[in-house]
Parts: structure tokens; sequence; C-alpha cells
């Protein structure tokens, strides 16, 4: 008669790192976050491009400004789909950004 070890296929072990179903939320939480920011950018940029509102300099460098933001938020995915943070400096930024246009 066979021994059990031998009747059973060999699977290779694969060790599972418990801490990583959290780290994976954790970016996917991230990035759910940057595609809304994104998506609020989209639309406040659309807004934006009213011809009346072109001739300001103010709503030009509220522009500017969205389009900056956009970079981050693209770098940011970036990172995030190679399953790495984004930069603390570009959140940072971000955060600055977003704090001073009162688009959230």
């Amino acid at each position: 008669m066979e021994s059990e070890d031998e009747l059973l296929p060999s699977v290779p072990a694969v060790l599972v790192d418990e801490s990583s179903p959290g780290a994976f939320a954790e970016l996917a939480n991230e990035k759910a976050r940057l595609e809304s920011r994104r998506a609020l950018l989209q639309r406040e940029l659309e807004r934006l491009q009213a011809p009346v509102l072109q001739q300001s300099p103010y709503y030009r460098e509220r522009r500017a400004c969205c389009l900056r933001m956009l970079e981050i938020i693209d770098v940011s995915i970036a990172q995030l789909d190679s399953g790495m943070h984004a930069p603390a400096a570009l959140n940072a930024e971000l955060e600055t950004l977003f704090q001073s246009l009162h688009i959230d």
C-alpha cells in the first residue's frame, strides 16, 4: 500500500503574507480616492472652459492648478498600479492645492 504522501500530487508550498490583504485594500482605497478627485478636477476644468472665465487671471491660475493636480494624480495612480505608494511630497502638494482651491 502506498503512503498518503505518494498518493497526493506534489504541490509547492506558497507562503501567504497575512498583512498583504490589508496592504492591497489600502492601495485600492487610495487609488479610489485619487480617481474620485480626478473626476472632480475634470468637472472643474470643464467649468473653467467658459470663455468669460478664460479671460480672468484668477481662473487661468485656477486652471493651471487643476492641471498640475491632474499630473500629480496620474503619477500617483501609476505608482499605486505598480504596487507602491505615491511619494509623500506629491501627496502633500496635492493636499495643499486641493485645500487652496476649495474643491473638496
